[in-house]
């Protein structure tokens, strides 16, 4: 169910009508409500660009505690809402009011700043809620700061029985400061089973001097020609830290030492959005985390532009390798970290090490480069992948992978008989020929069990489509160049 309330109906209150939209489009009145006490979903719109008085706000709010037995709600504070403190603490005193709930939705849009700095008000009563094992807060480009996200992440990591967490921080310049106290709140929640992490970009999470210099801030900014000199220094001091303590450090150091408590959890959703200055450090730092998640059977990982390099892929790789209880992996290296093809190899190496995938999904974006040994080490890697239901490959442009780059990826697919479905798309300048063309053709109509084929070129020098025999029974079919 669906709700959309604002004040322009405020001098008309004793109207007491409101709209609630469901996939039937009706209106009811506020005596009619005892209709919809068994709804379990509500989603609840405060309008922004108004004038919210106390009283005017109170009254629309009040209109949720008709909903009292559900167990999905849904609040999306609008663009320029100004909700001032009083207006979000009273919303909390509602919303703890709903003792069923299970599942609880919180978005915060743009042009909010009043909002984002009394949200405090409305979170502190979330701990209060006996059922509620299911967190999603989205804060949208504000601006916000660390000391917002740091009261925020604060107020969340006292849910007591969370299993499932999403956090999407949009472009809010949280800094490396940010990123601790999101660190820290995860340390507390090792009960997680279910975590979406999305970090946007521009918000340096990454390496820099900090105010607070320590010995460890010091090495984790020398320069890399120096690392292996240093290597030796760094792991006897580190011996000396809790390694588990996210308070110690900043950035994507302290995300990454969060996960060590995080034993349960089974699905990560990661994203670190583009210029986050994550470089190679932050890699290693990632990876040093990520290794410890030994019960994960789900993981999708997007990093955006942030000059990772061949190093940094291999940093995440060989902790992923580690992962042998995955079942689904979903890799994206956004346009222009310069993986080139000892980071494709590196994800090909991988693969070996992951019998268990049944679900394999790569996004290869524009300018990294991989070219044909790279396409050749992927295809080492996929056809390795014996018990694989789904796969996805998507290679854009400028990464050159040639004529025996595809011809590697296409016979890979022979050794896949268990495939059902097929996402294959090769973007410009990748050169595949007609060659490339004829060696898939012939591979996809080695399958028995497929169900589904979306293959994709863009290249003007393929004018062969790809051919599959009639007897193969496809429930969807895509060919396009």
């Amino acid at each position: 169910m669906y709700s959309e309330l604002n004040s322009s109906s405020c001098d008309n209150i004793q109207r007491q009508l409101i709209q609630i939209h469901n996939s039937h489009n009706f209106q009811i009145k506020s005596e009619l409500y005892e209709d919809s006490l068994d709804q379990e979903d509500l989603h609840f719109k405060i309008q922004g660009k108004q004038s919210w008085c106390f009283d005017d706000f109170k009254f629309y709010v009040d209109q949720i505690k008709i909903f009292r037995n559900i167990t999905s709600l849904s609040l999306e504070i609008m663009k320029s809402s100004y909700l001032k403190e009083e207006n979000l603490k009273y919303l909390g005193q509602i919303v703890v009011q709903l003792i069923f709930l299970q599942k609880l939705s919180i978005t915060i849009h743009q042009d909010n700043w009043s909002s984002i700095k009394n949200a405090k008000q409305m979170l502190s009563s979330l701990e209060w809620l006996p059922k509620l094992k299911s967190f999603s807060f989205t804060l949208e480009q504000n601006e916000a700061g660390f000391q917002a996200i740091q009261e925020i992440t604060e107020y969340i990591s006292r849910i007591p029985y969370l299993t499932d967490l999403s956090l999407v921080i949009k472009t809010n310049n949280i800094d490396k400061s940010g990123a601790q106290a999101i660190g820290i709140a995860l340390y507390k929640k090792s009960s997680l089973e279910k975590l979406h992490l999305v970090i946007g970009s521009n918000n340096n999470i990454g390496y820099g001097l900090d105010k607070n210099i320590s010995f460890d801030n010091i090495f984790d900014n020398i320069s890399e020609v120096f690392s292996q000199y240093l290597k030796k220094a760094r792991q006897n001091l580190r011996l000396q830290k809790n390694h588990s303590d996210p308070s110690k450090t900043h950035g994507i150091h302290s995300i990454a030492r969060s996960f060590q408590n995080l034993q349960n959890l089974k699905t990560l959703k990661l994203t670190i959005d583009h210029d986050n200055n994550l470089n190679v450090i932050g890699c290693t730092r990632l990876s040093e985390g990520l290794c410890h998640l030994i019960n994960l059977r789900e993981l999708q990982l997007t990093i955006g532009k942030n000059d990772i390099q061949p190093k940094g892929i291999h940093e995440i790789c060989n902790s992923i390798q580690k992962l042998s209880n995955l079942t689904s992996l979903d890799l994206k290296i956004c346009h222009s970290n310069q993986m080139q093809s000892d980071g494709a190899i590196s994800i090909g190496n991988t693969l070996k090490k992951l019998s268990n995938l049944t679900h394999f999904s790569l996004n290869v974006d524009s300018r990294n480069n991989i070219g044909e040994y790279g396409a050749i080490g992927l295809g080492d890697g996929i056809k390795s992948l014996a018990n694989l239901v789904f796969l996805k490959l998507l290679i854009s442009w400028q990464n050159n992978i040639s004529a025996k780059g595809s011809i590697a990826i296409a016979n890979s697919l022979i050794f896949l008989q268990k495939l059902q479905g097929l996402d294959l798309q090769f973007d410009t300048t990748n050169d595949i020929t007609e060659i490339g063309s004829d060696a898939l053709s012939f591979s996809l109509n080695s399958f028995k069990q497929l169900k589904y084929v979306n293959i994709k070129y863009e290249q003007p020098r393929v004018h062969k489509k790809v051919v599959l025999r009639k007897n193969i029974r496809l429930i969807n079919l895509k060919v396009s160049q």
